[in-house]
Parts: structure tokens; C-alpha cells; sequence
């Protein structure tokens, strides 16, 4: 992918990003929103941030009538296990097999546990994920590892810190607006295959 300034893109692991990613936490799956996720592809934009719980899952759905199959070079990341009880093992692989169902993909890019759940302990939600990682990862880690001091260093998680966030909507006129936000932290993992011939569909 060309990308309009090679000066405005990061390195994310083996991939190179535009610096400014789309946020769909608000998208419906309409006609006019598949339309838009496309055109901001078309424009560049090669990171799409999503969640198994933005919009009911209408996000997901939407980016994946958008774009399947994912072109080469853009990265979706997508995240499960947002409230209390959600990062239970069963939970979460119940919620990546619908992520890849509704993104019509075999492969999740980039995955992060949303939430720390308070009802499970940590090792054994990002157990449940890292299952999906031994599954077949295609590809590298597409960011910084460290070891989780509650998961003892036995999986391999990330800390993420994010205050700032930039969105741009149709409905907001296609202009970019920027929200602070709470600082946040996430842990993820590298792409990862699913061996599902469910999420094939």
C-alpha cells in the first residue's frame, strides 16, 4: 500500500502504519458506514480499531461486509472480555469466534484482552487467547511484550497506555476530532489463526 507521507507512519511491529488510525466504536452496520470504511481504506488508512462490544457487534459486522478479505497491509485489531465475568476462558473464545464470524476472517491481526476481569484471574483469560495464538500465528507480534507481573511471565502480554484518541465519523461531516480518555491498560497478543471453519464464513 502506498501511503500518502511516508513521514506521518510508524512501525508496529513488521508493519507500517499511518499515525492516524479509524475508531469505530460508534459504527452501525449501514450501507453508508461499509461505503465509508472502504473509502478510508482507499484514502490510506491502514488501522482499524474495533471490539466484540462496539455497537452490539454492528462494528465488527461492518468492517468485515467493508473489507473482506482483509487487503494486505491493513490491520484490524479487535478486543473481548469488556465486563466482569467477560474474561472467563469460555467467555472469551466465545467472543473471538464471533469477532472472526462477524469480520469474516480467519485471522485477527491484532487482539487485546479489553478488560482485566475482576472475577478471573488474569492468567487465565490471556490462557483462553493465547490458545488462538498456538492455533497458527501468521505473522510476528505486532508490538512491544512484556511480562505481566499477575501472569507470572508463563503467557506473553503487553501493557498499553493510551490518553488520547482521534475519530473520524460520516456523521460528524468526515471531520477528525480528538477525545481524551482514561488512561488504559490492555494486554495483547500477536496474530493469531483460528482453526474454526465457522469463523471461515
Amino acid at each position: 500500500m502506498q501511503h500518502p507521507n511516508s513521514a506521518r507512519t510508524v512501525r508496529l511491529g513488521d508493519a507500517e502504519v499511518v499515525r492516524i488510525g479509524l475508531g469505530t466504536n460508534r459504527l452501525t452496520n449501514t450501507l453508508k458506514n461499509v461505503a465509508f470504511v472502504k473509502e478510508a481504506v482507499a484514502a490510506g488508512i491502514n488501522l482499524i480499531d474495533t471490539a466484540h462490544s462496539y455497537a452490539g457487534g454492528q462494528s465488527e459486522a461492518t468492517i468485515g461486509a467493508a473489507l473482506s478479505p482483509i487487503p494486505d497491509g491493513v490491520i484490524v485489531a479487535t478486543k473481548g472480555g469488556y465486563g466482569s465475568g467477560q474474561g472467563r476462558p469460555q467467555v472469551l473464545r466465545e467472543q473471538i469466534d464471533e469477532s472472526l464470524r462477524r469480520l469474516r476472517t480467519d485471522t485477527i491481526a491484532l487482539y487485546y484482552l479489553h478488560r482485566v476481569d475482576p472475577e478471573t484471574p488474569l492468567e487465565e483469560s490471556l490462557g483462553a487467547i493465547k490458545e488462538y495464538v498456538d492455533r497458527g500465528r501468521s505473522g510476528t507480534s505486532a508490538y512491544r511484550r512484556s511480562g505481566s507481573t499477575r501472569s507470572s511471565g508463563r503467557v506473553p502480554s503487553s501493557r498499553s497506555q493510551r490518553s488520547r484518541t482521534s475519530t473520524t465519523s460520516p456523521s460528524a461531516g468526515g471531520r477528525t476530532s480528538s477525545t481524551t480518555v482514561p488512561a488504559r491498560r490492555s494486554c495483547s497478543f500477536p496474530t493469531f489463526r483460528s482453526t474454526s471453519p465457522a469463523a471461515r464464513h
